[in-house]
């Protein structure tokens, strides 16, 4: 996964959160208590988050951070044992994606 494909997936998992919500985006950024071209930004890719600011859109969204970047194919919904299961897979596939584009970021700056 590249830091493109991060990007994608934490748009589609924000919208994906917000719409379940029936919020606006106005709405969101209201609660979140950031502006409405923030989350237009980061929902358009545009924008890559502060960690305060995913603490926010999080909390707006009564959601946990990893749910921001669960594969579109997974729900979520917890229950049990697929929760356990979702958590591992999600770790060891967060770990690579940001090991990956950690590497990316050093490498492009030699």
């Amino acid at each position: 996964m590249d830091s493109e494909s991060l990007k994608n997936r934490l748009s589609f998992n924000i919208k994906r959160l917000r719409k379940k919500a029936s919020m606006t985006q106005s709405q969101l950024a209201e609660k979140a208590d950031l502006s409405e071209a923030t989350i237009n930004s980061i929902e358009g890719c545009r924008l890559w988050p502060s960690d305060k600011t995913f603490l926010k859109i999080c909390e707006a969204l009564d959601s946990d951070v990893y749910s921001l970047f669960l594969p579109d194919d997974v729900s979520l919904e917890t229950n049990g044992n697929a929760f356990r299961e979702i958590q591992t897979l999600f770790a060891k596939r967060l770990k690579k994606a940001l090991i990956k584009t950690i590497d990316d970021v050093f490498s492009d700056a030699d």
